[in-house]
């Protein structure tokens, strides 16, 4: 069994938290570049929201 000395534990932590940052942002950056790929959602949405509020009730 590895007996790991504080010190040691706290830059296993530190590198788990740098990777998972890492991940974290890479991810966020994909997802919005994907987003940004479709130029059409958001008008589609605004749109839709102006025609239900332009309706008569």
């Amino acid at each position: 069994m590895l007996l790991a000395s504080g010190d040691h534990c706290q830059t296993l932590k530190m590198d788990r938290l740098r990777s998972l940052r890492r991940h974290l942002v890479h991810n966020a950056t994909k997802a919005t570049k994907e987003l940004s790929a479709i130029p059409k959602l958001p008008a589609m949405f605004s749109g839709e929201a102006a025609l239900h509020a332009s309706a008569p009730p």
